[in-house]
């Protein structure tokens, strides 16, 4: 009988101990679904998104920029291979290349060779 007993009262206890476990859970649920707790996450969420599209754009321009110099440079580099001449249009962001000689080959004067087709092989 005192076997009986105890099983009871264990049962009961785990009973008690899972049915206080589900309520505080249901609770903290409820209250984490409310609108305005759902309104403040949303806002959070955004605000997160909006600085990610702010950092990827002025990461974008940083690098846009580094790009435009580089290839700035190598137009230097060019024009004083070739012989070209940089003149200044009126306005101060625009530049005007005028060609004096070339030593470049048209691309109508280019070699062709036989095409390949399909993808190429690997080695």
């Amino acid at each position: 009988m005192m076997k009986r007993v105890t099983w009871f009262v264990a049962g009961a206890a785990a009973g008690v101990g899972g049915a206080a476990f589900a309520r505080r859970k249901a609770r903290v649920m409820a209250e984490r679904y409310t609108p305005v707790n759902v309104a403040g996450r949303a806002a959070n969420a955004a605000r997160d998104k909006g600085r990610s599209v702010v950092d990827a754009v002025r990461e974008g321009r940083l690098e846009a920029q580094r790009k435009e110099t580089e290839l700035r440079a190598m137009l230097d580099e060019h024009d004083d291979v070739v012989g070209l001449r940089r003149a200044e249009a009126p306005h101060d962001r625009i530049v005007a290349i005028e060609v004096i000689e070339t030593e470049a080959i048209s691309w109508r004067d280019r070699p062709t060779g036989p095409r390949r087709r399909g993808r190429p092989r690997s080695i």
